[in-house]
């Protein structure tokens, strides 16, 4: 499925601190050599001069969320915005084609969800339910329940462009469906992530490995690793490698041979891009990283000005860049109030933030143990906390009401933007007594902030 932030569907306090006014990219400032991800707050972008972004403020977008719609074809970087495509060649944007929102059924409307291309093919676009051929001249649109065998099922969570301006999707029934010559027909009775290589071949990522199709018929290929190593996404670099990841740790199938790449730091993978001369590229929900020769570095909000921390797919024109040298950014104070939800201040309860955070750890063990730019506070009697020293970051914040006690719990969701270097305020947290006592081992129900 094509990548949408957690952070948007999480029960999770959300604390957005960012760096300041981040300057728009112009033509002077930039090289050859471009990587542009998308992101939460807009279309980020490194270059030999560092990390820029582009949002609502200094850019085309119509929304702040780019998301996992980025994809390089030919000499542009193309993503989605909404429901427009716009293309980015290094010195200017141009809006590509927009989606009829006449097509949606959803109240939400149109939000595109994935983009793939080949080099001479058109641009295959997905959106929630449905998907669109560009081209270049004239766009045609599908309806998912009108391409699947079970009517109704809609959604559309894999696209991978093929050779003559095909295409394989993976749709909400559970199937694979090819397009070629004008018509759609059903290829597979099951899908997932799917590259295309050179050859023409598709893979297919599986829970326990891959398989192929190729000359006509599929055979499979098992990772014969842990069984952790579910597949969650999939891409191919230059060199015919491919590189998967299973959320938390990185696989390679080159050669005919498995490898696992884990992680520096706890992290969710959200995207993989190798440069096919030994460099891999990570963007998670912590930041992002890049392994070379054995060894990782990784850059977020706290060490670089990369902007924010929730990354998603990368595409890149010319050669990748390096990632800029780690810098110790400027730190503020974060400061709130937990409260009952009748207004009762909670006093000397436990608190801690810290990025990427499990929803489903609450428990004995703090959901912050072993996070990344964790911090802890203690509320007074009135029920405020202050974190000092808190870099920038989008937090998710996990209390303990009874210090005394030995429950910790996910509190509610928010999201809050504040500066670094800056006293923030997240407001007033709200925690539901209702029938839950801490005393007797169970956490209680937390509600959003107001």
């Amino acid at each position: 499925m094509s990548r949408i932030s957690r952070l948007a569907q999480a029960t999770s306090i959300m604390v957005a601190l960012v760096l300041g006014a981040v300057p728009i990219l112009t033509s002077s400032a930039l090289s050859k050599d471009l990587m542009c991800i998308g992101s939460r707050i807009g279309l980020v972008c490194l270059d030999e001069a560092g990390f820029r972004l582009h949002d609502k403020k200094s850019g085309p977008l119509v929304r702040e969320h780019v998301g996992a719609s980025t994809a390089t074809c030919g000499n542009r970087i193309y993503f989605g915005n909404g429901d427009m495509v716009l293309a980015f060649d290094g010195a200017g944007f141009e809006k590509i084609l927009t989606i009829p929102q006449s097509l949606s059924v959803s109240p939400f409307g149109i939000s595109i969800m994935e983009i793939s291309c080949r080099k001479d093919g058109p641009l295959w676009v997905s959106w929630q339910e449905g998907i669109t051929r560009w081209d270049g001249a004239k766009a045609s649109h599908w309806l998912a329940r009108d391409i699947q065998a079970k009517r109704g099922i809609i959604g559309i969570y894999a696209v991978a462009a093929g050779p003559n301006g095909s295409t394989w999707i993976g749709t909400g029934d559970g199937a694979t469906y090819f397009f070629s010559d004008g018509a759609w027909k059903r290829f597979a009775d099951d899908n997932g992530r799917m590259v295309v290589d050179a050859d023409g071949s598709l893979w297919m990522a599986q829970s326990t490995g891959l398989k192929v199709f190729r000359g006509g018929s599929w055979s499979r290929i098992a990772h014969g690793l842990p069984a952790r190593n579910a597949i969650r996404d999939m891409t191919q670099d230059k060199a015919g490698d491919l590189w998967m990841d299973t959320r938390t740790t990185v696989l390679r199938y080159a050669g005919g041979k498995w490898d696992e790449v884990a992680l520096p730091v706890p992290a969710n993978i959200n995207s993989l891009y190798s440069d096919g001369a030994g460099a891999l590229y990570v963007t998670s929900d912590t930041g992002m990283g890049r392994f070379s020769g054995g060894t990782w570095e990784w850059r977020n909000t706290a060490n670089s000005t990369l902007p924010g921390n929730e990354l998603f797919n990368m595409a890149v024109l010319g050669k990748a860049p390096a990632l800029p040298p780690a810098v110790a950014m400027t730190t503020g104070t974060l400061s709130g109030r937990l409260l009952w939800h009748d207004r009762a201040p909670i006093a000397d309860a436990e608190i801690q933030v810290c990025l990427s955070i499990s929803l489903s750890t609450d428990g004995v063990e703090s959901p912050c143990d072993g996070k990344q730019q964790k911090a802890a506070a203690v509320t007074n009697a009135e029920g405020r906390f202050v974190f000092e020293n808190v870099s920038a970051g989008e937090y998710s914040m996990a209390v303990k009401p009874d210090r005394r006690g030995d429950r910790w719990f996910v509190a509610g969701y928010q999201e809050i933007v504040a500066t670094a270097g800056k006293a923030n305020d997240a407001g007033d947290v709200t925690l539901h007594r209702a029938k839950w006592d801490t005393r007797h081992g169970r956490p209680p129900k937390a509600t959003p902030p107001r």
